[in-house]
């Protein structure tokens, strides 16, 4: 293959062309969701880095798997839809 210059570049994801950190999208997604929030939520959205697989998967148990199984079986209980 050869470089061609007439072909347009819409979206480029090349590491030494535009660089950002996990850290820097991490606190844009922050800001984005302080300024628009998501409607109709149970928890507010939030969270923190984790490099640990360990506690990355202990939160996601605490935090996602074992509230939605309390909050489906409420539901269930009550006679509602789950999700």
């Amino acid at each position: 293959l050869e470089p061609l210059d007439d072909i347009p570049v819409y979206h480029c994801c090349a590491s030494s062309l535009n660089q950002i950190s996990v850290d820097e999208i991490f606190n844009i997604g922050h800001k984005i969701i302080a300024t628009y929030p998501l409607d109709g939520t149970i928890m507010i959205a939030g969270g923190s880095i984790s490099y640990s697989k360990f506690i990355h998967f202990t939160k996601v148990l605490l935090l996602h798997v074992l509230p939605a199984l309390l909050i489906d079986s409420l539901l269930w209980l009550c006679g509602k839809k789950t999700m």
